[in-house]
């Protein structure tokens, strides 16, 4: 799996960019972030950002992990989420129950209109972010916070797919 085509693939990368897979990425993030996060079961990596100091907007400072779940499950989701959602809320507090981070899982159903009418618009996001300002520790907080936190999307992703599994078997039961 690769990033989605919206991310650049101009191989003109800033000065703090380098170029992983054709794409642009911001030179603190290691290949193996890259690799675990694109081998998620369920999510595709949509965003990625090891946080900026020198950037005015406060949360481009802080690094973040925006992953959507992929088209193949989201009418599962949106059709079954007020059975699910409990589930899904513990699961996100067991996976991300951190001080140094938080997970955000959102569903959004809804339409789109333009010229020929309204379209159905249905996506699922996990937005991990930090929660506090990495560059004051003394050790290297953005690699540590990586770390967690790609182990904390593996675990959410491991861990939905169980949920998923488990009330498609409800379903054959019925």
């Amino acid at each position: 799996m690769t990033l989605p085509d919206a991310v650049s693939t101009d191989a003109n990368c800033s000065d703090r960019e380098r170029l992983w897979r054709g794409r642009c990425v911001d030179k603190g993030l290691k290949d193996e972030w890259l690799e675990r996060l694109n081998d998620l079961s369920l999510f595709d990596l949509i965003s990625i950002c090891e946080g900026h100091n020198e950037v005015s907007a406060k949360h481009r400072q802080l690094p973040h992990i925006n992953l959507r779940l992929r088209d193949v499950h989201i009418t599962k989701i949106v059709e079954e989420w007020n059975r699910l959602k409990a589930d899904v809320s513990s699961i996100l507090d067991e996976c991300f129950n951190a001080a140094s981070f938080r997970g955000h899982f959102e569903v959004r159903s809804g339409f789109a209109s333009d010229k020929d009418g309204n379209e159905p618009v249905e996506i699922a996001l996990l937005k991990i972010s930090a929660r506090f300002d990495l560059t004051k520790s003394i050790n290297d907080p953005k690699a540590d916070w990586f770390e967690k936190s790609v182990a904390a999307a593996e675990l959410f992703d491991k861990k939905l797919e169980q949920i998923f599994i488990s009330a498609i078997e409800k379903e054959k039961k019925v």
